[in-house]
């Protein structure tokens, strides 16, 4: 019956017609064959809200593009700017919007590319929630400015625990983008380990026990 709805509203149908496709039902007593009408109630469906894409997205997508223009994914060919696209992919299929996808294609930059935008930058020309996305995505940066980041094999474990001690109490869009960016990154590995098997690790910072407990 459910096809033969409008979206909403109501329509008249017969009881029948409602045994004959359905079955003993109604409280398990079988209905009488007689031309009666019911009334059945649909109840409208909420509309899911669209997510519109519009220019801020595309400039970030040229600042991805541009920022590891020269960047492959750890011991690959593949440029790094597959991760950012999936991961902002990602962030849009769970119903996340705009601002969420946009930090999601730029949610390493602070950390790999200081060098290309400060956040400042993106700040004015992402606004504030953008950048605290991307802040919250990030381990491991400089506490100031003119600082380097030290981020090797040395305090791995430290960087990343203090990640995820971090994430218990991060805004939702710093959850969903960082999950998304998990995700990915779980998948490139599994299909790699397929690939290569336990010699996959030493591209890494961390052996792989460690890798596989953190993710």
């Amino acid at each position: 019956l459910e096809s033969s709805w409008p979206a909403s509203g109501r329509r008249r149908v017969p009881a029948d017609d409602i045994r004959d496709r359905t079955g003993p039902c109604l409280s398990g007593k079988l209905l009488r064959r007689r031309r009666k009408m019911v009334t059945v109630t649909r109840q409208p469906q909420n509309a899911e809200t669209s997510v519109l894409l519009g220019p801020r997205f595309i400039e970030a997508i040229e600042l991805a593009a541009r920022c590891p223009a020269d960047h492959t994914r750890k011991g690959t060919e593949i440029p790094y700017l597959g991760h950012l696209l999936a991961v902002s992919g990602l962030v849009l299929q769970s119903r996340g919007d705009e601002e969420e996808a946009i930090a999601a294609l730029l949610h390493d930059v602070l950390e790999d590319r200081p060098e290309c935008v400060t956040p400042g930058e993106i700040e004015d020309r992402f606004g504030r929630r953008v950048l605290e996305s991307v802040l919250g995505c990030s381990d491991g940066l400089p506490e100031e400015p003119d600082e380097s980041a030290e981020r090797d094999a040395d305090n791995w474990l430290e960087r990343k625990t203090r990640y995820i001690a971090h994430l218990a109490e991060a805004e939702p869009s710093v959850l969903r983008v960082s999950c998304a960016d998990k995700v990915d990154n779980a998948r490139a590995i599994v299909a790699d380990l397929r690939r290569h098997g336990h010699d996959l690790w030493k591209r890494f910072h961390a052996p792989g026990d460690q890798q596989l407990s953190y993710y």
